[in-house]
């Protein structure tokens, strides 16, 4: 066994003869909050896609929280990154990127963390580091003026009405 001092790759930015500048998304960024609600019908069927908010594709998700009532037979509900089309179905571009197998069956009383929900685990070192392309898989930046809007995927949408809302907590480089 040793005694150790590891540095994040922030500090070592700092520490640096020639400073290498951290992403101000790590530090002293301005989190900001998108809200949106929901309802889902009794009718509803199995793949039915719950559109909740619109992002910038540069945004940086820290936080996906999620408040429902109990809907009978929710057990599968995927929540994912889609690109959006104006009056139509929007696109999955990775539909459980942000967590997979969400079971809302017995509701969440109270504010739970979604990102990263059972299957959709994303590596440690990515957090705050990965923009939302990114964590979606696209392979390269798709530029500034990108838009991209996170949905729930019903796989098993239940049988009963109810209400679902999401808070996401994000930040993004120069706004």
């Amino acid at each position: 066994m040793a005694v150790v001092i590891t540095k994040s790759t922030f500090i070592s930015n700092i520490e640096t003869a020639l400073r290498t500048f951290n992403d101000v998304r790590q530090a002293g960024a301005q989190l900001k909050v998108a809200t949106a609600t929901v309802e889902v019908a009794a009718a509803d069927d199995d793949t039915s896609i719950y559109d909740f908010v619109r992002l910038p594709a540069q945004a940086i998700v820290y936080s996906v929280l999620i408040m429902s009532d109990a809907i009978t037979g929710a057990t599968d509900y995927d929540l994912g990154v889609y690109t959006p089309v104006e009056g139509g179905t929007p696109t999955a571009v990775d539909a459980d990127c942000l967590a997979d197998g969400v079971d809302i069956n017995a509701g969440f009383g109270v504010p739970t963390e979604l990102l990263g929900h059972t299957g959709a685990k994303p590596d440690p070192a990515d957090f705050g580091q990965k923009p939302l392309w990114a964590q979606a898989g696209v392979s390269a930046d798709p530029g500034d003026d990108t838009l991209y809007d996170i949905c729930l995927t019903a796989n098993t949408v239940g049988t009963a009405a109810g209400t679902i809302s999401l808070a996401i907590i994000y930040a993004v480089m120069g706004n």
